[in-house]
């Protein structure tokens, strides 16, 4: 499927988190939260492509967020409005929204299949957790821009939680930064995490084991959004075999990436 830049800019400062708006109509109309696309540059020396996670669905356009991390992602930030791109998708399992109060979690760049959760759900909660708050600085433009514009609230350890809100958590100060410095479930005391009936998860597996132990003893539903390495997005090359519960192993990209805590062996990861 081919698609085209509609633009692209950071989120931030340093400048390694963009935001990249991509025209795809047939696309943004089938995407769901928690689902991904597979995404090539056409005049790429690179043979493979590369999964991104769908942050919004909005226009005929959807939004991917990346960080510069590899000769793929450094060269992303290059590309100009109306340039080609080589996309299939939207592929794997996303989110199932039919809890009343969900609580949504990502840490870092995993942001990005929450969010999409979040602008879909009126009544969810979005929590995120940044190493450095002035990456995700221009957020609030882009809630914005997705037509849910509201305030953001800096929140550290000791912070009351509010349903219906939108929260972040950063783990060093910067300018404007007022609370404590904090991780992404620091602020999920037992008291904090009353007003939820499911939590919903994107971010480093060590944070995703984290939350799936804190829903368990809560007794909350818990779905996470997992990351591996993945080169065909169709489940034959195997690059994304991840423990399963009960021995084994799953693709990610077939199986999820939006998979119950419970469908993973927490263990052997």
């Amino acid at each position: 499927m081919q698609a085209k830049i509609v633009k692209q800019y950071p989120l931030g400062s340093p400048a390694d988190v963009w935001a990249l708006v991509i025209h795809a109509p047939k696309l943004a109309a089938q995407a769901r939260p928690g689902q991904f696309v597979m995404l090539k540059e056409p005049n790429s020396p690179h043979i493979l492509a590369r999964p991104f996670s769908i942050a919004a669905a909005f226009d005929e356009n959807i939004v991917i967020i990346y960080q510069q991390v590899g000769k793929v992602t450094n060269h992303l930030p290059l590309l100009k409005e109306n340039h080609e791109l080589l996309m299939w998708g939207p592929l794997g399992r996303g989110f199932n929204l039919n809890s009343r109060t969900p609580l949504l979690l990502g840490g870092g760049v995993g942001l990005a299949p929450v969010l999409f959760a979040w602008l879909k759900h009126a009544k969810a909660t979005l929590m995120l957790g940044f190493d450095n708050w002035q990456r995700f600085s221009l957020l609030s433009a882009v809630l914005a821009e997705l037509k849910r514009g509201v305030a953001i609230n800096q929140t550290g350890p000791n912070s009351k939680i509010v349903a219906g809100g939108v929260y972040v958590t950063s783990q060093r100060p910067g300018p404007g930064w007022q609370e404590e410095c904090a991780l992404v479930l620091d602020p999920l005391t037992p008291e904090n995490l009353k007003p939820f009936d499911a939590i919903m998860a994107c971010g480093p597996w060590p944070m995703l084991k984290k939350a799936a132990s804190m829903a368990t003893v809560s007794e909350l539903p818990c779905q996470v959004a997992a990351e591996a390495l993945m080169a065909c997005g169709v489940g034959a090359c195997q690059g994304c075999a991840t423990p399963k519960a009960e021995g084994g192993y799953l693709n990610l990209c077939q199986a999820g990436p939006v998979l119950s805590s419970l469908q993973l062996d927490w263990e052997r990861i």
